[in-house]
């Protein structure tokens, strides 16, 4: 996160998608992923726009859409 701004960037983004994949399980369903990506956005008081940013990003990673 920039501090200064309070945005978080595109490579944090990419670095949060990472670590909600790695946490998930084999089994996890679609509501699981939201779940951890709801809990990850608001332990890094992520606002709207980053929390659709980490949904897509998780989605790309694992071949979902996850925002429409």
């Amino acid at each position: 996160m920039t501090w200064k701004t309070g945005f978080v960037t595109q490579v944090e983004i990419k670095r949060l998608a990472a670590q909600v994949v790695a946490n998930l399980n084999a089994t996890a369903s679609t509501d699981d992923i939201l779940r951890l990506c709801i809990g990850m956005a608001l332990a890094k008081d992520l606002v709207d726009n980053d929390l659709v940013s980490l949904l897509a990003e998780v989605g790309t990673r694992l071949g979902l859409s996850l925002v429409a």
